[in-house]
């Protein structure tokens, strides 16, 4: 008789297109044999703002639930960017993500709150904005807002994952690299549209994630 493993938490991804772009082949835990048992679950839009992102977390909580509220969930999550590219104010952005939040640790749900986690994938430098200081400034102003607001957060586990130089390379160590302008992205981390992540960047994605997600899966499976 096949010896029977135990319930796993499941992986769910939610957000933007970053995730909705995100290869099946290069999803975390694909090729990770401490995660190979964690069955992905991807619910995301391109184009989402924060705002959207609660209902996909919902939607996630309903579909787990299914399968057994013993496992929990380790959610992956990305959105953020495009509320800065819709122009909406920083406070407006921080308190979207709060809900998120709200919507991944609320009480009422049956999985225990012990048993769910988060990954944030906080924004990026991308090749696009560097004709675009403005939203450069936006995007690094909001990774700081986005930092703040996971250290304030004290009702779930979540690990926020500064992204902002993650793709600049040796750029990214410069003195003024950030508000100086001068950590400047890699070409190769990206689509030719300079805005979506290549399979490099993904792989560099999948890599950070699969980090965290080994040390998640072995507190929740004690």
């Amino acid at each position: 008789m096949a010896k029977q493993l135990p319930p796993t938490p499941v992986l769910a991804l939610v957000g933007d297109s970053d995730i909705d772009r995100w290869p099946e082949s290069l999803l975390p835990n694909s090729t990770h044999s401490d995660c190979a048992n964690l069955p992905p679950m991807v619910v995301a839009r391109s184009g989402a703002t924060l705002a959207e992102v609660p209902g996909q977390v919902r939607s996630v909580i309903e579909r787990a639930a299914k399968f057994g509220a013993s496992q929990g969930i380790v959610f992956v999550a990305c959105a953020g960017e495009n509320d800065v590219g819709q122009g909406r104010s920083l406070d407006a952005i921080v308190e979207s993500l709060e809900r998120v939040l709200d919507a991944i640790f609320d009480t009422h749900v049956l999985i225990p709150v012990a048993k769910r986690k988060l990954i944030f994938l906080g924004p990026k430098f991308e090749p696009w904005l560097r004709d675009d200081p403005a939203s450069r400034k936006a995007y690094a102003k909001l990774s700081n807002s986005f930092r703040r607001a996971f250290q304030r957060y004290k009702n779930g586990i979540t690990n926020y994952v500064d992204c902002l130089t993650m793709f600049c390379g040796e750029s990214a160590k410069i003195p003024g690299a950030i508000f100086g302008g001068r950590a400047m992205p890699e070409e190769r981390f990206f689509e030719s549209d300079g805005l979506h992540l290549s399979k490099a960047g993904y792989i560099i994605w999948k890599d950070a994630v699969n980090e965290i997600i080994v040390n998640y899966k072995h507190e929740m499976l004690l």
